[in-house]
């Protein structure tokens, strides 16, 4: 994603939760125990979900707000969308279709959709440990 390092680590999330990015801390959190039976793909494809929410803030952080042309521009609208919704937030327990329709959520599950193709190649279930 051209941003800096995020890491990523195992925690156990509220019930509704199957990954979560803090920004501050630029940690993307996975609950494993949530995706233990999932394929390992799932896990793959929730990463990859929030750590585009890593390059959104990144993105909307990167912006001079004063400027005219990020507050009007169209070239900007994307941004400030983004940061709208940030601001704004709508967590799933809040409303469930709120959180779904959400441009941020839509962005990152259509990244981590069309990402997952690159990832695939080098995931081999046959070499998976057994259970």
């Amino acid at each position: 994603l051209g941003i800096a390092p995020v890491v990523v680590a195992n925690k156990a999330l509220e019930a509704h939760a199957t990954g979560t990015y803090q920004h501050p801390q630029r940690v993307v959190y996975i609950d494993m125990f949530r995706h233990g039976d999932d394929e390992p793909i799932e896990a793959i494809i929730t990463i990859l979900h929030e750590c585009r929410h890593a390059f959104q803030y990144d993105c909307v952080d990167s912006l001079d707000w004063e400027d005219q042309g990020t507050q009007n521009g169209i070239y900007y609208a994307q941004a400030r969308q983004w940061r709208y919704e940030q601001d704004h937030y709508i967590f799933s327990t809040e409303s469930e279709e709120g959180y779904y329709d959400q441009a941020i959520e839509r962005d990152a599950r259509q990244y981590a959709d069309e990402g997952i193709g690159t990832y695939w190649q080098y995931i081999s279930l046959s070499d998976l440990p057994a259970r």
